[in-house]
């Protein structure tokens, strides 16, 4: 069956090459129309006009239904079992260079937390700001936490994520530079006043079939069809529900892995905003873009009340230095 998302009824759109990124390009050109200045940025479609209205800031989802915590982590050796028999059976080395290690940021009322959502940041000298407006402290996480062992950002540190919640600029023009930051403090368990305790879980995951590194494997029907399949199969083995219709209203916090998003458009848009391009130019099309737009990878993801994701990008090389002086952000 093809995937889907309450917000983006119906199968996946076939697209490759040309088509996909013309697409692409219709799609964030709409997103970005008439966005010149900080204050006048657009931010997704309902969220902001739903901000305007009510005078507030978004705030981190925290009373809504929220995804389960997975029951347990797949690993990628079991993921290949599932994958042993069938269209995919010759794909196994493509499918283990595809899993990414991801966690699930989880609400809790007891227990030792690893994470916070929302809440006043302690034992930080300045807020971080844009636009003369302080910036919303959406997550902080402890990267000490055994959860994070195998991963590139296990450190004896809190990672900060900051967004600017009032406006909620859309992230689809290069002046929203700033909007967000992320931010790497000693001291891992000094926790914030007033946020909401999360615990991390671990979840292996393989992207959407309209991710670009899967559209590249040229796909037949059979495998394409094996492959959502197997998506289904292994959130089943985890205890998460697989993406699909009604999953866009759930809080969904995340860090590393995959978004849980339908567009495809956010890595590109990423690399044209970093070089001072909104993500409607028509160098979207530039080889050199393109390649520089597989470099992005998802930082994290924090559902927002009202309804919305705010989704932090950083380039892979970043991440692995451990430098987060420039992630990107998409409120959608």
């Amino acid at each position: 069956m093809a995937e889907s998302d309450a917000s983006v009824p119906g199968p996946e759109p076939d697209l490759g090459g040309s088509s996909r990124r013309g697409f692409l390009r219709d799609l964030m050109r709409t997103g970005a129309k008439g966005a010149t200045q900080a204050a006048t940025i657009a931010g997704p479609p309902g969220l902001q006009q739903v901000l305007a209205a009510s005078g507030r800031a978004a705030t981190p989802s925290v009373s809504q239904p929220a995804v389960p915590a997975p029951t347990g982590t797949t690993t990628v050796d079991e993921l290949l079992g599932l994958a042993h028999a069938g269209p995919l059976a010759e794909r196994t080395a493509v499918l283990r260079g595809l899993a990414e290690h991801s966690l699930r940021l989880t609400p809790i009322a007891s227990g030792e937390p690893d994470a916070w959502l929302g809440g006043t940041a302690q034992g930080l000298a300045e807020y971080p700001e844009w636009g003369e407006q302080r910036l919303t402290l959406l997550a902080q996480i402890d990267l000490s936490s055994s959860a994070l062992e195998d991963t590139v950002l296990r450190a004896d540190a809190r990672l900060l994520l900051f967004f600017d919640a009032k406006r909620a600029p859309s992230g689809l023009q290069a002046g929203a530079a700033g909007s967000a930051r992320a931010i790497v403090l000693d001291n891992a368990r000094l926790r914030p006043r007033g946020g909401t305790a999360a615990a991390l879980d671990g979840e292996l995951m393989l992207p959407r079939v309209w991710h670009a590194s899967v559209q590249a494997l040229g796909l037949s029907d059979a495998e394409h069809d094996a492959y959502v399949a197997l998506r289904d199969a292994l959130a089943e083995a985890q205890g998460v529900p697989p993406d699909g219709t009604g999953i866009a209203r759930l809080a969904h916090h995340r860090l590393l892995g995959y978004p849980n998003e339908t567009s495809g458009d956010m890595p590109l848009a990423c690399e044209l905003t970093a070089r001072g391009l909104d993500a409607d130019d028509p160098s979207a099309t530039d080889p050199d873009v393109v390649a520089g737009g597989q470099d992005w990878r998802l930082l994290a993801q924090i559902s927002m009340q009202p309804q919305g994701r705010i989704y932090f990008w950083i380039r892979s090389r970043d991440l692995h230095a451990g430098n987060f002086d420039d992630v990107w952000a998409f409120a959608r």
